[in-house]
């Protein structure tokens, strides 16, 4: 069966076609349509807050940040941010990156390669980032009351998130320079 998945997924995603086009398409998700569609977010912020959404907050965000970011942007900005999550972040960026990642480490570990199944794991940051969204959507529709539990595990899959963005492609050109020695 693993088999099968990877040959599909070389097949599709395994050549520069594919990797450049999920390239232009990742730039114009994350350059045009996320920009554009969390723009309204903000659009009534009088305060000095940045134009960022939790999950852009490097590596991870806290309570604190939290609860500054749904009072700040106000019930017109938690509404937008709902919105952005319903029409935008739970379908594009997340699934385009990390088709990009799959595309990117299978060029990195072609089907003959040994670590061909490490193509696979382009898709690991995907289920962080819909539970990360998940979890921001029901705290923008609950604030002022932000459970625990959300504060407390939703920093984990912010961070699980942007430790397999970083780390994916420095294990797709430790492929690449391993591949040519």
């Amino acid at each position: 069966m693993l088999h099968n998945i990877l040959l599909i997924i070389h097949h599709w995603l395994g050549n520069w076609w594919a990797f450049g086009s999920l390239f232009l398409l990742t730039g114009f998700v994350f350059g045009y349509l996320v920009p554009r569609a969390k723009a309204p977010i903000f659009a009534n912020v009088t305060t000095d807050l940045p134009k960022r959404v939790l999950d852009e907050y490097m590596m991870t965000w806290s309570a604190k940040d939290a609860d500054r970011f749904f009072r700040e942007i106000g019930s017109g900005g938690r509404e937008a941010y709902q919105v952005f999550y319903r029409r935008i972040d739970f379908w594009f960026p997340g699934l385009v990156i990390s088709l990009l990642y799959v595309s990117f480490l299978a060029l990195a570990f072609p089907p003959n390669s040994p670590f061909a199944w490490v193509s696979i794991l382009g898709l690991a940051g995907w289920p962080f980032d819909l539970a990360e969204n998940l979890n921001h959507y029901r705290m923008a529709s609950s604030y002022p009351q932000l459970t625990s539990p959300a504060l407390v595990v939703g920093p984990i899959f912010t961070l699980m998130k942007w430790m397999l963005a970083v780390t994916l492609p420095l294990v797709g050109i430790a492929g690449f320079v391993a591949s040519a020695l």
